[in-house]
């Protein structure tokens, strides 16, 4: 999904409800929360060569099966074996670039495992560690595997347990699934400043917590 389409999910108007939902969150508790919206995890080239390879031999089966009942190619085996099997190679090798087959065939594991590993490099690429009361709060989703992920610095991570975040990250890869992925963004953001002041990480009311905005309040898109 090229840049312009991650753009089209979020015009302008859905950027700046973002960025308004985490400068509210910001000014009511101690985090600095980063939304980061990526196309996807990782190429799963893997996927697509297991694919080829299946279609491949299913072809070949086929075009076997089918020499053996109605002989349409004559003695020429070139014909029945190596043309179908490159044919079903091609095929299966484009089915896999729909997402839905590119989920199915990489599995739960190893899809959760790459969204995991690819929302610790944003965490790292964004420095989100580098906040004075290691205060950051990365809100991570991956829109091919229809994932979310919840990161917190030490500062917060002390106080809200990951397992915590889990309720927020299922209603947001719920809505991902759904196509409301700016509005569930936008919801998981305030959700998440909701758990902040439950944990006892609120800015006082009057005024005499001072906590600067260290980290950008936009959205960060990432096309791969």
């Amino acid at each position: 999904m090229p840049t312009s389409a991650l753009e089209r999910l979020f015009p302008p108007e859905a950027r700046e409800a973002i960025r308004r939902a985490v400068e509210v969150e910001e000014r009511r508790t101690s985090a600095e929360i980063v939304p980061f919206v990526a196309n996807r995890s990782d190429d799963y080239r893997n996927v697509f060569w297991k694919s080829a390879t299946v279609g491949a031999l299913a072809a070949a089966f086929t075009a076997y099966a089918l020499h053996a009942v109605f002989e349409p190619w004559g003695g020429q085996p070139l014909l029945w074996i190596a043309a179908p099997a490159v044919l079903g190679a091609a095929i299966g090798y484009l089915l896999a670039g729909i997402p839905r087959l590119t989920r199915a065939l990489a599995g739960s594991e190893l899809l959760d495992h790459r969204v995991d590993q690819r929302a610790i490099a944003a965490f790292l690429a964004q420095e989100i560690f580098a906040t004075e009361k290691r205060s950051g709060l990365l809100l991570y989703v991956s829109l091919l595997e229809h994932r979310a992920v919840v990161l917190a610095d030490s500062g917060i991570h002390a106080r809200v347990e990951k397992a915590v975040w889990q309720k927020i990250t299922d209603q947001l890869a719920q809505a991902v699934g759904q196509g409301r992925v700016a509005e569930g963004l936008e919801v998981a953001i305030h959700s998440c400043g909701d758990l902040l002041v439950k944990a006892g990480l609120a800015l006082s009311a009057d005024g005499r917590d001072i906590d600067r905005n260290e980290l950008s309040d936009s959205i960060r898109l990432e096309s791969r």
